[in-house]
């Protein structure tokens, strides 16, 4: 349960401690397969003052996941910013490709059922169980976010904003996260070169009638001498 919640919560203290948190994570995955992955987990005065922090505290966030002990991926930066009247912890994790973010899901705890490129398709299927963490409430603002690169053409979100895919995992339950984007050619690629094909096909036949007039007219003149 503790590696679940180190990654479902950022915190194991918020199964006791914290009923109405607000946690984002965002997925960003490029057509190289790089990115970065961000945890973000925004805190109340009162649920800082719960805590034992006050919200003037710099260092919050960083003694936070310190006396946690939660292990993040080599190069992750961890930061704090004020939205408002909450202060919110955020873990920024840069990866290199597929492999390096399957590790960063299977590491906390994630289930990663597939995570490659296969025929320029990327599959992107996890299950995120969280059946064990209900004493976290049912009133945690919970985002799962996820921006793929090329053409998305399936996926099993709760709303979409371009390239990016939006969940709202249910706590207790177990969550199944699901798309497919084309990460081959893009569609206008196609298009032009489409485009080009008719062109030297229009080409070819206007041409080819400018020819076969000239031709023709010629032919028609060299027979009028003749006669």
């Amino acid at each position: 349960m503790r590696n679940k919640l180190l990654f479902v919560a950022g915190i194991a203290l918020l199964a006791f401690v914290l009923a109405g948190c607000s946690m984002e994570y965002d997925t960003t995955i490029r057509s190289d397969s790089s990115g970065q992955m961000i945890l973000s987990v925004g805190f109340t005065a009162d649920e800082m003052e719960m805590m034992g922090a006050t919200t003037n505290s710099a260092s919050f966030c960083q003694d936070m996941w310190a006396d946690e002990n939660t292990e993040f991926p080599p190069n992750t930066v961890i930061r704090q910013e004020q939205r408002g009247t909450e202060t919110w912890c955020i873990a920024e994790m840069p990866f290199s490709d597929l492999q390096q973010l399957r590790s960063i899901y299977v590491n906390q705890g994630v289930t990663v059922n597939r995570l490659e490129v296969v025929d320029n398709i990327l599959y992107y299927d996890l299950s995120l169980d969280l059946s064990d963490a209900g004493g976290l409430g049912s009133s945690i603002q919970f985002a799962w976010r996820v921006t793929l690169p090329g053409r998305i053409t399936s996926h099993n979100a709760q709303s979409v904003d371009g390239n990016t895919l939006i969940w709202n995992p249910r706590v207790g339950s177990l969550n199944r996260l699901q798309a497919e984007s084309s990460v081959g050619m893009a569609d206008w690629i196609w298009w032009l070169i489409g485009g080009l094909c008719c062109l030297c096909l229009i080409v070819v036949i206007v041409g080819g009638g400018i020819g076969l007039f000239f031709y023709l007219r010629n032919k028609k003149k060299s027979a009028a001498a003749i006669s």
